[in-house]
């Protein structure tokens, strides 16, 4: 298991700091959709899982999403078993890890999506606190800049990421969807992991308060 940061060789740099703190991830929700007949259903124990290639993203949404809806009158645990691949064993792992839950119903949360788009930071010059040298009008401030201490600061590549999550929750009696979201977070690489995952969360639950799951 590791951590990604998106911009290491940028944030050294105090102008690219400046961008770079302009891009941090956000989650929105494309759409949500409930099961008329199961609003305000209480199930006996949700189970919680995920499938994404970062185990510690799936270790902070399994706990968070988990602890929130127990905050909200709904018994869910966090599996604390990770996937990150597709196969026939795994399939199978993710099988056993349901039927020996002893759970009535399965929250998934699963990565259907990831688009990158690369770009670059263009080369500037910086002042004295780090903020770009801008053009100047007048002649008072074409001279204070002039003299004022600079440093160039190097044109720089950063990658952007956008994740888009399914996240289901099943009926195991009739092994039916009765909850589903959509959600889209952008600069998904950018920032603190946790943190991130938390926000992304909160837009979970806000759709599930609304759609009177929970």
């Amino acid at each position: 298991m590791r951590r990604r940061s998106v911009l290491r060789a940028a944030l050294a740099a105090p102008a690219a700091a400046v961008l770079a703190g302009c891009m941090s991830a956000r989650t929105s929700l494309d759409a949500s959709w409930i099961d008329p007949q199961y609003r305000h259903a209480k199930f006996r124990k949700v189970l919680v899982l995920s499938v994404a290639s970062d185990e510690f993203a799936q270790q902070y949404f399994q706990q968070d999403i988990a602890a929130a809806m127990r905050a909200r009158g709904m018994n869910a645990v966090a599996s604390e078993r990770f996937f990150t691949h597709r196969s026939q064993s795994e399939y199978a792992r993710f099988m056993r890890a349901i039927e020996t839950s002893g759970a009535d119903a399965v929250l998934l949360g699963r990565v259907i999506g990831v688009d990158q788009k690369t770009g670059t930071i263009p080369g500037m010059l910086t002042g004295p606190a780090g903020t770009p040298v801008t053009e100047t009008v007048g002649l008072e401030n074409a001279v204070a800049a002039t003299f004022a201490p600079t440093m160039y600061v190097r044109p720089s590549d950063y990658t952007l990421t956008t994740v888009l999550v399914e996240t289901v929750l099943y009926d195991l009696a009739t092994r039916r969807a009765v909850w589903a979201a959509r959600t889209q977070t952008d600069n998904a690489d950018q920032g603190d992991l946790k943190p991130a995952v938390a926000r992304f969360v909160g837009v979970l639950v806000q759709a599930m308060e609304r759609d009177g799951l929970l």
